[in-house]
């Protein structure tokens, strides 16, 4: 694990919605402006690395943009075609979970 700077919120700290109040702490960092992610980590696919998706902490990613790395070989998702997304609903895709990859092993 390292520490990378916060996207949902910039590295402010500060909530970048103003949900509660300007002051608010950021959902994600706790206010802190960084956070912990896996040392081998790639971009969410879901949220295109912003952590948020609409106006909310991103489900896939937690608001961090970023999730493990794949082990081993993957290929794009079949369903999303690597967007991560369920076009009409908008949710985070059911085959990859939100991650716009899958294993190169798994069958459809």
């Amino acid at each position: 694990m390292h520490s990378i700077r916060c996207v949902f919120c910039r590295g402010t700290g500060n909530d970048p919605f103003g949900i509660m109040s300007w002051h608010s702490s950021c959902p994600v960092c706790l206010g802190k402006a960084v956070v912990d992610v896996p040392a081998l980590h790639v971009p969410c696919a879901h949220c295109k690395g912003t952590g948020a998706f609409k106006t909310f902490t991103c489900g896939v990613c937690a608001g961090k943009g970023v999730v493990s790395a794949p082990d081993g070989p993957t290929r794009v998702c079949p369903d999303c075609r690597g967007t991560g997304d369920d076009t009409p609903s908008g949710m985070a895709c059911l085959t990859c979970r939100g991650r716009g990859w899958i294993g190169a092993d798994v069958l459809c």
